[in-house]
């Protein structure tokens, strides 16, 4: 056998024990949970198909075309059912998938090849002036994950995963984890116009932090904001608490717009773990440039080279005071992404992702979305950091003097403002009227595993809604100081706050 040959029949074997240990891992999965569950989508039996006169308020609304809206409410249930698939030997059979009420929240289990689990090793920065601590040695383990419930397309799916994040990551044991499909599906069930390898299992599923600064992202008009659903995660039969299943930061038909061309990079504390970045003249030493989209290898990279040339003339522009700057960057995004960090009151100006992207090269760079929300609402009755600290461009260019940034802003708020607060509060209504009790069992059930602070859905929307009202009424009254567009001052809010 000569050494091609001989490497086929190696690759053959491999092929043949990997199908072989996926139809393995698909019977444990089928019979690794016990009946009675403590999670209560577990529990609840399967819907019927509903007749062809049912309504969306009594039924769950059949599978018969994608969403029109990518940027739907994001736990707006669109159960739908999977093509059916026929067992074979290079297609494991799939578990019965079923669909649970909207009341119900998803279930994800998920068993790797020998029982093993995704590790990291933390990792100190080189400098003791750099941002904290950060992961390396994450390498991806390989299994099965089988996913059922509302609002997510049940079925079940080769995949790999491992350890993400920074912060999120570091010395909690409740890890966050990038999941990679073998093959492109889409797990919120909305088509496979939307199907996609990478997903992203957050470990910020026992608060409302995540949740609501993706509906505030949505509310203030971010161009792409990632859908979500709260769901509950079992691991090699280690029940893992409630997580956040959503989309990761990428180039993607119905993810980030960006083309031949564009880049997505990153304002990142975290840039001494990067092979990619570069830094420009202006820039604090605790931040670099890293890249998203497209990989970088080395700094020699074309990619790198022309984003550094646009980004060190706006850097430059802006710390001058220089209007040219309008020239080359999005005004309306980079304030409606200000707004929203405003608005969720964040503290943390530097570890809270901070993503640009430019939809082709000769795009204006924009800014978006918005991602890590932990150190929201720990500011109140004033602006968030990332408005007003010297590190990062903001507080520039509204001390410019043409005022032209200051009015932007402005023209948003006077859009915006007066139904931003009720549509928010609609938002939290709907949420607590179809997940509440779904959400408190699990965030039982987390505080059991884990030992995490438990409070009630309802608690934690009452908190949140008074210290957005708050936080709304403040802004309005600072705005109507600022200088705004045409003299045009901001009306009284619509409010949801009771």
């Amino acid at each position: 056998m000569n050494v091609l040959n001989e490497k086929k029949h190696i690759d053959g074997r491999k092929i043949w024990m990997r199908r072989i240990f996926a139809a393995a891992l698909l019977i444990s999965i089928s019979v690794s949970m016990p009946p009675g569950s403590v999670y209560a989508a577990e529990q609840a039996p399967a819907v019927q198909t509903p007749p062809a006169n049912a309504t969306p308020a009594t039924q769950p609304a059949a599978a018969t075309a994608p969403a029109q809206n990518p940027a739907a409410s994001a736990n707006a249930a669109t159960a739908t059912q999977p093509a059916a698939a026929t067992p074979s030997a290079q297609t494991p059979a799939a578990p019965p998938a079923t669909q649970q009420p909207l009341t119900e929240l998803p279930v994800i289990r998920i068993i790797t090849e020998d029982q093993k689990m995704p590790t990291c090793t933390k990792l100190l920065p080189p400098e003791e002036d750099l941002a904290g601590a950060t992961i390396t040695g994450n390498d991806y383990v390989s299994g099965v994950m089988a996913i059922s419930g509302a609002g997510v397309q049940a079925g079940t799916y080769a995949m790999k995963f491992k350890v993400r994040g920074n912060t999120s990551a570091v010395d909690k044991e409740k890890k966050p984890y990038k999941i990679k499909l073998s093959e492109a599906a889409d797990l919120f069930g909305r088509g496979t116009a939307y199907a996609e390898k990478e997903w992203v299992l957050l470990n910020s599923g026992t608060n409302l932090k995540t949740w609501l600064g993706f509906e505030v992202s949505r509310v203030v008009g971010m161009e792409w904001v990632p859908e979500m659903r709260f769901v509950t995660v079992e691991i090699n039969g280690d029940r893992r608490g409630l997580y956040i299943l959503t989309e990761p930061v990428q180039k993607g038909n119905h993810r980030m717009p960006v083309s031949g061309g564009g880049v997505i990079f990153e304002d990142d504390a975290y840039w001494w773990n990067e092979d990619g970045y570069f830094k420009t003249s202006t820039q604090p030493k605790i931040l670099g440039y890293t890249f998203k989209y497209p990989e970088v290898g080395s700094c020699g990279d074309s990619a790198v080279l022309r984003t550094k040339s646009v980004m060190e003339s706006i850097d430059r522009q802006i710390a001058l005071g220089r209007s040219g700057v309008y020239q080359s960057i999005d005004t309306s995004s980079w304030a409606r992404w200000i707004m929203a960090r405003d608005l969720l009151g964040q503290e943390d100006p530097y570890g809270s992702n901070i993503y640009f992207y430019r939809k082709s090269g000769s795009d204006k760079v924009r800014m978006g979305p918005l991602w890590d929300f932990d150190s929201s609402f720990i500011v109140k009755k004033d602006w968030s950091k990332a408005h007003v600290v010297e590190g990062l461009p903001f507080c520039k260019l509204f001390a410019m003097p043409d005022g032209k940034f200051t009015a932007e802003y402005g023209r948003v708020w006077i859009e915006l403002m007066p139904t931003l607060e009720a549509a928010l509060s609609a938002k939290m209504a709907a949420l607590q009227a179809t997940q509440g009790s779904a959400i408190d069992r699990a965030r039982t059930q987390d505080q059991q595993r884990w030992g995490s602070n438990r409070v009630s859905l309802a608690d934690e929307i009452r908190t949140d809604k008074a210290l957005l009202h708050d936080q709304i009424v403040w802004m309005n009254g600072e705005i109507s100081r600022m200088i705004i567009p045409a003299g045009a001052e901001p009306q009284p809010p619509v409010s949801g706050h009771e």
